[in-house]
């Protein structure tokens, strides 16, 4: 991370990402490369995560849990390090960003943890959003999805906030007129 230099003062930037619904998944054949192509119908629904993405002047990147999650996390074993998608999206950004910093990562859950719901994957998408705008990165919205890309198939969605139902990949969503023959070449 790029230090900046003189007085150091804190900033927050705070983001909400929703979570989504599976209401339609298609399922290729096995491809070369052992993986099936996959085209899903997703729909955001009003349970929302919110990352509050707070400057430091320590270089690091931190994760803590808000208190105000309305969920009940006890016996959840959610990663607070470098396994926790919001952290990975906080590295890459500021492997792109020429003036990052420090980062605390605050996440307020309200969406179910492993519930197939994309709440990992929204903490994702607001976290890229949240270190764009602390660290005036300027990326585009093409710019910021191709990073969502790298950290999953779902965070693109929770990004862009794509139409109420389209064909979702990893890198585009599509409407439902336009739904991809899935093939086993890759």
């Amino acid at each position: 991370m790029n230090a900046v230099r003189g007085r150091f003062t804190a900033r927050t930037v705070r983001v909400k990402a929703p979570g989504k619904v599976n209401v339609s998944l298609d399922v290729g054949p096995l491809r070369p490369d052992g993986y099936h192509s996959v085209a899903s119908v997703y729909l955001a629904v009003s349970l929302y995560e919110e990352v509050a993405a707070t400057s430091t002047d320590t270089g690091k990147i931190t994760v803590s849990i808000s208190p105000a999650s309305t969920l009940d996390l006890d016996g959840v074993d959610i990663p607070l390090d470098e396994r926790n998608l919001a952290y990975k999206a906080a590295a890459i950004m500021a492997d792109v960003s020429e003036h990052s910093t420090g980062v605390h990562l605050e996440i307020t859950k309200r969406v179910p943890v492993a519930g197939g719901m994309g709440g990992g994957s929204a903490d994702a998408a607001a976290t890229l959003l949240a270190c764009d705008a602390l660290w005036n990165s300027g990326l585009s919205r093409d710019e910021l999805s191709h990073l969502a890309a790298e950290l999953g198939a779902d965070v693109p969605f929770s990004l862009l906030g794509a139409p109420p139902s389209g064909w979702a990949s990893a890198t585009t969503s599509r409407p439902p007129s336009s739904r991809p023959r899935l093939t086993g070449s890759s």
